[in-house]
């Protein structure tokens, strides 16, 4: 019987270890994740745009949009790129004579052609 139950207590103290690391590994998951949740996102624009502004400023106040026009002293630039099966619209207002010149007021793409594969 002894042996029994300092088995028992054995047991309990090794569970009561695995619980505590466990809810303290869970703990520090859930935190981690937060803290993800809450930060912006590194690359917003798709990448194949190369914006001025890839996490903003978004022309027309919300990303994901070509439905916008431009400040006075600024032209609506636009030019397609392709990732996987999607095509997507790249925007910008820029006061320079073509997409290359600057300064650029803020940028913008939309999903033009979604392949259902994913972009």
């Amino acid at each position: 019987m002894t042996s029994q139950t300092l088995t028992r207590e054995s047991d309990q103290g090794r569970r009561g270890f695995l619980w505590r690391a466990s809810a303290i590994g869970a703990a520090v998951v859930g935190g981690i994740a937060a803290t993800w949740t809450d930060a912006p996102a590194a690359v917003a624009a798709p990448f194949c745009c190369d914006l001025a502004h890839p996490n903003g400023p978004w022309c027309g106040g919300t990303e994901g949009t070509n439905n916008f026009t431009c400040a006075k002293g600024y032209s609506k630039r636009y030019w397609t790129c392709g990732y996987m099966s999607c095509e997507f619209g790249c925007y910008e207002c820029a006061a320079g004579s073509n997409c290359n010149a600057g300064p650029w007021k803020c940028s913008n793409w939309a999903i033009l052609v979604y392949g259902g594969s994913g972009c």
